[in-house]
């Protein structure tokens, strides 16, 4: 990250492009977030804590893509597809319960 943050912070037109690019960036999750998940992002849910644990989150998929810990990467796949499995069926079980109340 340093080696890209020095040429825009050096520019003169640096907050700018780096302004730009932060507003794009936002406009582009939201948007992914309701075409591709069908569901507001954690932001909104979280605020404090999806602004501190972004930028981990995205630091760490480019560190595990570029090959870093592949044990570790598998080891939090793996137990986040538990979370989302025990998710959804709670989720489903709640439906079931709604539906059965009617």
């Amino acid at each position: 990250m340093i080696f890209t943050a020095k040429p825009i912070a050096q520019s003169p037109s640096g907050v700018e492009a780096a302004l730009g690019l932060f507003v794009v960036s936002w406009i582009a999750q939201f948007t992914a977030h309701a075409v591709a998940e069908k569901r507001s992002p954690a932001l909104l849910d979280n605020l404090v804590g999806a602004l501190l644990l972004a930028p981990f989150f995205v630091h760490f998929e480019l560190l595990f893509a570029l090959g870093y810990k592949p044990q570790l990467h598998k080891e939090i796949t793996n137990g986040v597809g538990v979370e989302i499995s025990k998710f959804r069926r709670e989720t489903a079980e709640r439906k079931r319960q709604g539906q059965k109340k009617e």
